[in-house]
This record gives C-alpha cells, sequence and structure tokens, in this order.
C-alpha cells in the first residue's frame, strides 16, 4: 500500500510478542493494529509510530473522563441472590 519496501516479519513478531504479554498484563488481546496500520497508509501517516498515538489518546480520554462516564447505567446489573 505504502509502496515501500516492507518486512512484514516485523510486524507479526512485534504483534506476536504483544499478545502473550497482554495475557499477562491482563489486557484483551485484538486484532486491529493490521488494521490501524493499513488505515493510517492510507490516510497518508509517515511513520509506523503514528498510528500509536490515536490508542494513547483513547487511554488518556478514559481516564479524564472516568468521574463523568461513571453517571452512566449500567446495561444489565447481575443480581447474586
Amino acid at each position: 500500500m505504502a509502496r515501500t519496501k516492507h518486512d512484514p516479519d516485523s510486524e507479526l513478531l512485534a504483534l506476536g510478542v504483544r499478545e502473550p504479554a497482554l495475557s499477562v498484563l491482563g489486557g484483551i488481546a485484538c486484532t486491529g493494529a493490521i488494521a490501524r496500520t493499513a488505515t493510517g497508509i492510507r490516510y497518508g501517516s509517515r511513520s509506523p509510530f503514528a498510528t500509536v498515538i490515536p490508542p494513547w489518546w483513547c487511554w488518556a480520554a478514559v481516564l479524564s473522563l472516568a468521574p463523568l462516564i461513571s453517571y452512566l447505567p449500567m446495561a444489565s446489573r447481575r443480581r447474586c441472590w
């Protein structure tokens, strides 16, 4: 897509290291990284680091808006009796 020399092994190696690390650290593994890379290339990003910035913005937004998010009603409640 970028019409440059690409080493797919490096991206797959990074994904392969990330998935087990997430399971140890309590994260949720997902396959959005490849789609995010393709979207970044399609919309003109010039560095692979450009696809790292949006998840950090989302993380910062969740942390800063957490007090307001706590007022939203829960979708379902589980009764324990």
